[in-house]
């Protein structure tokens, strides 16, 4: 085990005409020296691992004794410790000197480190918002237990939140306990969410039939913004359920050159994929709708719709489409929906489908995708299968 001693290490004086107190470390054959924080004026302050002559002697002390004390229980919690060379140990306990000391500073930590997309951080923020209120910004992530953890959903669950946006923030909290955990700010053992059950998914049924994508694309409908959200909505189906902020990124300018619609699905941008991009040549009903959407950038919407990502002009009008439609479960997330299921109806593979969407695809515990991959023509010839199904 580590060897704990207090040194004045050098004894020249820091530019403010002071020295500081180190604690030594010896481990496995090497020494190595870490800071304090206690500092003194002058050599004849230091005795035998003593601060003395000083008014303040005592209170010195007792900061060095906590400092030691604290470093101890560090290196007592670490369980490979004799494994380690004394540089890795004091590397540890250094990152640890560093730990966030709230829950709110380990939020912010793990949003400016991890890799995830815009959407996903507004989503985490979102998250954060309601967790923080429960307990507390400058709470300490080391005391919550799984008592807290139900507390916490039943507190969830008291502002109204349905259960599967309760799931979603019940994981961006257990996110960020795992980080905290790979970091080495709480112990490996620390697990609260350790036979916590998450409430069940709640499936949308926002899909609608084919008769139904054809009553929205031929009714006339009353008001521009209604006429606008169903081009997009059908403009998301004939392109494969495309999402909107994929969809407000495209140039459209240039896939007419090119006839081809290529793009990274934002949502998935940073897993490892197969299949990167999502290919396919676009069908020429989808070129009816964006030339009624498109603006003289190439783009759909203008640059303030596309940084607001449209949402809020959806739910503007998307009351009086569901009601001129008859459609009560009609939004955009509709198109994407029915796509894939009349896709699946039609017999098309699973695997095709998933391309389209931006999915990852599932190796389903072979190397098949070592092998094979779905190609642009695939979902090219899948798209125009669905779309001829309109007719």
């Amino acid at each position: 085990m580590p060897i704990l001693d207090i040194r004045l290490l050098s004894k020249k004086m820091r530019k403010d005409n002071t020295m500081d107190v180190k604690l030594s470390i010896a481990h496995n054959g090497k020494t190595r020296y870490i800071s304090t924080g206690v500092s003194i004026s002058s050599v004849t302050q230091f005795k035998n691992g003593l601060i003395v002559k000083r008014p303040d002697a005592s209170f010195k002390n007792a900061q060095i004794r906590r400092f030691v004390t604290k470093t101890e229980e560090r290196i007592a919690s670490i369980d490979y410790v004799d494994g380690l060379s004394c540089s890795e140990l004091v590397k540890i306990l250094l990152q640890r000197d560093r730990m966030p000391a709230s829950l709110e500073e380990l939020f912010n930590e793990y949003i400016s480190t991890a890799r995830l997309a815009p959407r996903s951080i507004q989503l985490n923020k979102n998250c954060y918002a309601s967790i923080s209120s429960f307990f507390g910004g400058d709470m300490d992530i080391r005391k919550i237990r799984y008592g807290k953890i139900m507390e916490l959903e039943k507190y969830l669950r008291t502002l109204g939140n349905r259960a599967t946006t309760i799931r979603t923030k019940m994981a961006m909290l257990s996110k960020l306990i795992v980080y905290a955990r790979r970091c080495r700010y709480v112990p490996f053992d620390f697990r609260p969410f350790d036979g916590y059950v998450y409430p069940d998914v709640e499936v949308r049924d926002s899909w609608i039939t084919v008769e139904q994508i054809k009553l929205l694309r031929d009714i006339p409908l009353k008001g521009t913004m209604q006429n606008v959200t169903r081009d997009f909505i059908m403009l998301s189906y004939c392109l494969g359920g495309i999402n909107v902020v994929d969809l407000l990124n495209i140039d459209f300018n240039e896939a007419r050159r090119t006839g081809m619609l290529k793009y990274v699905r934002q949502k998935t941008c940073h897993q490892k994929k197969i299949n990167k991009f999502v290919e396919f040549e676009i069908p020429d009903e989808a070129w009816s709708y964006v030339d009624r959407l498109i603006q003289h950038d190439g783009y759909l919407g203008s640059p303030y719709q596309r940084k607001s990502l449209f949402h809020y002009y959806f739910s503007q009008c998307i009351k009086s489409l569901r009601e001129q439609t008859g459609m009560p479960g009609l939004v955009y997330y509709s198109a994407r929906k029915s796509f894939a299921q009349h896709a699946f109806n039609l017999g098309i593979s699973t695997s095709v489908i998933d391309f389209i969407l931006g999915h990852k695809l599932d190796r389903g515990g072979t190397s098949l995708y070592s092998y094979i991959s779905v190609t642009p023509a695939m979902a090219t010839n899948a798209i125009r299968k669905v779309l001829d199904n309109l007719k």
